[in-house]
């Protein structure tokens, strides 16, 4: 796995939480509009924070979240990257998520 430990750090506050969505259509979602779960955990969590959120739409969403961009609240960054694919790029496809996890706060998910 390639993992490396890092010593635990203390948080900077000017850093974002990360919201990673699944497509309606992934069967953990049982239909749930990811749309509509980011809007239930964002009235949540936004009250206790004023951090960055970003959001990072799943791979196989990227497009159909992007025609909806509208919907998400202004004060949320959402991150469109790459759209579509071809032969083996999806399996490379990291959307620079590597570098973005080692400068979040935390990251929200409905699952993984």
């Amino acid at each position: 796995w390639n993992v490396k430990y890092e010593p635990w750090r203390k948080s900077n506050p000017e850093d974002p939480i990360l919201f990673v969505l699944q497509p309606k259509d992934n069967w953990s979602m049982n239909e749930l509009d990811p749309i509509a779960w980011f809007k239930s955990v964002y009235q949540k969590i936004r009250p206790l924070t004023k951090r960055k959120f970003i959001v990072r739409p799943h791979p196989n969403h990227v497009a159909a979240i992007e025609k909806r961009i509208g919907e998400f609240p202004k004060d949320v960054d959402v991150h469109i990257g790459q759209k579509f694919f071809q032969g083996d790029e999806k399996k490379y496809y990291r959307f620079d998520f590597q570098d973005v996890i080692t400068t979040c706060h935390a990251v929200v998910t409905h699952n993984s």
